[in-house]
């Protein structure tokens, strides 16, 4: 019953931004836009290239997009140029860019599996939907009551026999 309770109380939401088939042009790059504006969450991103040169992955701050082909900007995560990878980063609230880089390999386009989710942090204190607080409550209740009337079978007769010595 515990462990039905701390399943209950504990959910970590996952909302998937991405998960398809992107092409990044030879030499060239892709974007995809991250808001942020309710809670901070951790972007979890994996990519394997199915055909094509290795890619890297950027996440930076939207505010750092126009420096992007300069090179000469903060980024908060950086991929390794490789066929498959991953990209994981705690994020605040705000605006981010992530980017699929082909500018390593030049001569050919790089087509990739590229999967995006935001994992909101579990260890964060927050409010649960009402129907589940009720739900918790409900269960706590029933569990304490049940506890109580077993309890009492089992030690009351023994306690009644004490009471009358």
């Amino acid at each position: 019953m515990t462990v039905l309770l701390l399943w209950l109380s504990v959910g970590v939401p996952t909302l998937t931004l991405l998960d398809e088939e992107v092409m990044a042009p030879a030499g060239g790059w892709r974007s995809l836009a991250i808001a942020l504006r309710q809670r901070p969450a951790v972007l979890e991103c994996t990519y394997t290239v199915r055909r094509g040169a290795p890619v890297r992955l950027w996440l930076i701050e939207r505010s750092e997009l126009p420096k992007f082909s300069t090179g000469r900007l903060r980024p908060l995560a950086i991929s390794g140029p490789h066929k498959t990878g991953e990209l994981r980063q705690a994020l605040r609230l705000g605006d981010f860019v992530l980017i699929v880089d082909n500018r390593l390999e030049a001569r050919q386009a790089a087509e990739l599996h590229l999967r995006v989710s935001l994992v909101f942090a579990a260890g964060q204190a927050g409010e649960l939907p009402p129907d589940r607080r009720r739900l918790i409550v409900g269960l706590s209740l029933a569990y304490l009551l049940a506890l109580s009337w077993w309890a009492w079978r089992r030690l009351g007769p023994r306690l009644r026999a004490g009471l009358r010595q």
